[in-house]
């Protein structure tokens, strides 16, 4: 009497647990990495046609052939060979799990306007993401990536327009990370400062129309970063943002009401009054810009002065009395320093 075939009813039920065990996972893992890559009408009316489209071959392929739809099926998922394809399936799917992991910039609510952006690394500035441009046509800029072991450290910037800090921002194995624009970005603290020479030092300085035989020197440092005014005169020195933000940072001056400002302040350091208003008129008509740094509230700025001349081919250099000297910024968003302070 022949053998009777062996019964894997038990294998079709453990092979179909773990498809639908699998198949939902799988579906999560590619929402959460990969399924921005695609626009909607991809994903779903892609999906929908792909049913469609298998539906229709199976039903033909069924009525050709007169096959039983729900007794091949359950061969199939009873066979050895889907069993080995779930084990390896399983397998692949743990490993992407683990060490796939995205980054993705969305542009927040409707209506948001344009922002440029990118990402880059913060062991070495180089990018990740390359500047692109989030728009309502095209709302999502980013990437995943596979076979990752370990978290690598970026940073995420708005570049334009230029008002937002930069975020930290990391791309972690396993983890999905979803970055709202301008949302999850803090707005930058704008504060403008007006460098003013004191009267010791405004007496020292050159008018605009001299030609020195002394020449100053204006040196701005927190920590390692510094800024030169090479040719100081005497002048109003505005700074306290980069070159991008320096013209929105001076929306901050009030110009009509500054020659007021500074005779008030001068006369209140005991200048007589046509001495006060001769250089309150003097500083408010002359300034200059010096961009380069952006100042937060807390930051210490170091101050120094210093000064070259050249007497019949020697030359005589050093530092003015007084210099350098320190100030620490405050919360206010437009700051007059005196050099020194009076």
């Amino acid at each position: 009497m022949p053998d009777s075939p062996p019964d894997r009813s038990r294998w079709f039920w453990i092979n179909l647990g773990a498809l639908c065990l699998l198949a939902p996972l799988s579906t999560y893992w590619f929402q959460q990495h990969l399924q921005l890559y695609f626009t909607e009408i991809v994903v779903v009316g892609g999906a929908f046609t792909l049913w469609a489209l298998v539906r229709m071959v199976w039903g033909l392929i069924a009525k050709a052939t007169q096959l039983d739809a729900w007794e091949t099926s359950r061969n199939l998922l009873a066979s050895p060979a889907v069993t080995r394809g779930l084990v390896a399936a399983t397998l692949l799917f743990a490993i992407l799990w683990w060490s796939t992991g995205s980054i993705y910039l969305q542009l927040a609510g409707s209506g948001a306007g344009e922002y440029q952006v990118e990402v880059v690394r913060k062991s070495d500035g180089s990018p990740l993401i390359a500047r692109d441009s989030l728009t309502a046509s095209r709302p999502v800029v980013g990437l995943p990536m596979m076979l990752r072991s370990e978290t690598l450290p970026l940073e995420c910037r708005i570049v334009q327009p230029v008002e937002f800090e930069p975020l930290d921002c990391n791309l972690a194995p396993g983890k999905a990370t979803r970055i709202e624009v301008p949302r999850s970005f803090k707005p930058k603290e704008y504060h403008l400062l007006r460098i003013v020479p004191g009267a010791a030092l405004y007496r020292n300085l050159p008018q605009d129309s001299d030609q020195p035989v002394t020449r100053y020197e204006l040196l701005v440092e927190r920590g390692s970063d510094a800024l030169r005014a090479p040719d100081l005169r005497r002048q109003t020195v505005f700074a306290g943002a980069s070159p991008a933000e320096m013209s929105l940072v001076m929306r901050l001056h009030d110009a009509p009401n500054y020659e007021r400002f500074l005779d008030a302040r001068l006369r209140a350091a005991k200048q007589d009054r046509d001495n006060a208003s001769l250089m309150a008129a003097i500083l408010s008509t002359s300034t200059r810009t010096l961009p380069g740094m952006y100042v937060k509230a807390g930051d210490v700025l170091k101050f120094t002065v210093t000064y070259t001349r050249s007497d019949e081919g020697e030359i005589e250099s050093g530092t003015l009395e007084g210099f350098p000297m320190t100030y620490q910024v405050t919360s206010d968003q437009v700051q007059t320093l005196w050099l020194p302070q009076i």
